[in-house]
Protein backbone atom coordinates (compact mmCIF):
# COMPACT_ATOMS: atom_id res chain seq x y z
CA UNK A 1 0.00 0.00 0.00
CA UNK A 2 1.60 3.57 -1.10
CA UNK A 3 2.20 6.03 1.13
CA UNK A 4 -1.22 7.91 0.02
CA UNK A 5 -3.29 5.15 0.57
CA UNK A 6 -1.83 4.88 4.02
CA UNK A 7 -2.87 8.46 4.79
CA UNK A 8 -6.33 7.86 3.42
CA UNK A 9 -6.81 5.32 5.75
CA UNK A 10 -5.55 6.80 8.88
CA UNK A 11 -7.48 9.99 8.34
CA UNK A 12 -10.43 8.29 7.20
CA UNK A 13 -12.85 10.72 8.60
CA UNK A 14 -10.90 13.75 7.44
CA UNK A 15 -10.68 12.17 3.96
CA UNK A 16 -14.20 12.12 4.17
CA UNK A 17 -15.05 15.50 5.25
CA UNK A 18 -12.58 16.84 2.13
CA UNK A 19 -15.01 14.69 -0.47
CA UNK A 20 -18.18 15.80 1.12
CA UNK A 21 -17.15 19.57 1.35
CA UNK A 22 -14.19 20.15 -1.15
CA UNK A 23 -14.89 17.90 -4.28
CA UNK A 24 -13.58 15.50 -6.18
CA UNK A 25 -10.83 17.64 -8.20
CA UNK A 26 -9.08 18.83 -4.59
CA UNK A 27 -9.93 15.03 -3.34
CA UNK A 28 -8.07 13.72 -6.23
CA UNK A 29 -4.96 16.42 -6.05
CA UNK A 30 -4.74 15.59 -2.19
CA UNK A 31 -4.53 12.23 -2.00
CA UNK A 32 -3.84 11.44 -5.85
CA UNK A 33 -6.92 8.90 -5.59
CA UNK A 34 -10.60 9.80 -7.30
CA UNK A 35 -13.44 9.22 -4.63
CA UNK A 36 -13.99 5.79 -5.12
CA UNK A 37 -10.57 4.90 -4.75
CA UNK A 38 -10.47 6.81 -1.39
CA UNK A 39 -13.57 5.52 -0.19
CA UNK A 40 -12.40 1.47 -0.83
CA UNK A 41 -9.96 2.57 2.21
CA UNK A 42 -12.77 4.12 4.70
CA UNK A 43 -14.18 2.36 7.25
CA UNK A 44 -17.67 3.72 6.60
CA UNK A 45 -20.02 4.83 3.30
CA UNK A 46 -19.74 8.01 1.97
CA UNK A 47 -22.13 7.28 -0.28
CA UNK A 48 -23.37 10.95 -2.21
CA UNK A 49 -25.76 9.89 -4.36
CA UNK A 50 -28.38 12.67 -4.90
CA UNK A 51 -28.78 11.92 -8.39
CA UNK A 52 -32.53 11.53 -8.02
CA UNK A 53 -33.12 14.64 -5.98
CA UNK A 54 -34.51 17.73 -7.78
CA UNK A 55 -31.80 20.56 -6.08
CA UNK A 56 -32.94 23.54 -8.44
CA UNK A 57 -36.25 23.31 -6.42
CA UNK A 58 -34.71 24.18 -3.16
CA UNK A 59 -32.38 26.84 -1.59
CA UNK A 60 -28.82 26.39 -2.77
CA UNK A 61 -27.37 25.60 0.29
CA UNK A 62 -29.53 23.06 1.44
CA UNK A 63 -27.81 19.90 -0.11
CA UNK A 64 -24.86 21.05 1.94
CA UNK A 65 -26.74 22.33 4.70
CA UNK A 66 -28.00 18.36 4.84
CA UNK A 67 -24.30 17.34 4.11
CA UNK A 68 -23.20 19.19 6.95
CA UNK A 69 -25.69 17.88 9.66
CA UNK A 70 -24.77 13.94 8.82
CA UNK A 71 -21.20 14.93 8.93
CA UNK A 72 -21.73 16.35 12.33
CA UNK A 73 -24.03 13.06 13.29
CA UNK A 74 -26.72 16.04 14.39
CA UNK A 75 -30.08 13.80 13.94
CA UNK A 76 -32.16 16.31 15.28
CA UNK A 77 -30.93 18.99 12.39
CA UNK A 78 -31.78 15.67 9.82
CA UNK A 79 -34.87 14.86 11.22
CA UNK A 80 -35.96 18.80 10.70
CA UNK A 81 -35.07 19.25 7.62
CA UNK A 82 -36.90 15.54 6.78
CA UNK A 83 -40.01 16.83 8.30
CA UNK A 84 -39.53 20.20 6.56
CA UNK A 85 -39.67 17.98 3.09
CA UNK A 86 -41.79 15.24 4.04
CA UNK A 87 -44.18 15.62 0.02
CA UNK A 88 -40.21 15.29 -1.85
CA UNK A 89 -39.68 10.97 -2.03
CA UNK A 90 -36.60 11.58 -3.36
CA UNK A 91 -35.01 14.11 -1.15
CA UNK A 92 -37.10 12.10 1.52
CA UNK A 93 -34.89 8.97 0.97
CA UNK A 94 -31.58 11.27 0.24
CA UNK A 95 -32.30 12.08 3.95
CA UNK A 96 -33.07 8.99 5.16
CA UNK A 97 -29.57 7.79 3.93
CA UNK A 98 -28.28 10.15 5.74
CA UNK A 99 -29.84 9.59 8.96
CA UNK A 100 -29.07 6.09 8.53
CA UNK A 101 -25.38 6.19 7.89
CA UNK A 102 -25.00 8.72 10.78
CA UNK A 103 -26.52 6.09 13.37
CA UNK A 104 -29.72 8.58 13.77
CA UNK A 105 -32.74 6.54 15.34
CA UNK A 106 -36.16 6.98 13.84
Amino acid sequence: MNRKKVTAVVGGVGVAALIATAGSAYTQSITGMNDREVAAYLPFSISSDSGSVDWGKYRPDLKDRIDSYYLAKDCKALQKERDSYGKDEALMAYIDQKLKAADCTS
